[in-house]
């Protein structure tokens, strides 16, 4: 089993970040407080898994796995959406990348005379 701790550290990104555990997307500025690969993190290279949101860790510990277990789910659903929509599209009538550019450059041009 891998180790692994929590980490809280200072970043230089402001952005929208994915938390591992519940999946939704949460605001970060200066400070992160992550999920860290113990096995994988060598002397100061640090292996992070993924970022912690606020809602998770005000969650605690305590729901970690419930928030987790709901989030792996989601997942699973979205597979299986995305393996029936593979096998939804075989054999559809399929555009090339050619086809679509001059549709994109005839919406463009309409566009333009509106």
């Amino acid at each position: 089993m891998t180790e692994l701790s929590i980490k809280m550290w200072q970043h230089n990104a402001c952005m929208d970040f994915s938390c591992v555990i519940c999946g939704r997307l949460h605001q970060q500025s200066c400070a992160a407080v992550s999920v860290v690969d113990e096995e994988l993190s060598e002397g100061d290279t640090t292996e992070t898994v993924g970022d912690i949101c606020p809602d998770c860790l005000a969650a605690g510990a305590e729901h970690v796995q419930e928030r987790a277990h709901k989030h792996a789910e989601e997942w699973r659903t979205w597979a299986n959406a995305i393996d029936a929509l593979g096998e939804g599209l075989a054999g559809v009538d399929w555009p090339t990348v050619q086809e679509w550019e001059a549709f994109e450059d005839k919406v463009q041009a309409d566009i333009r005379l509106e």
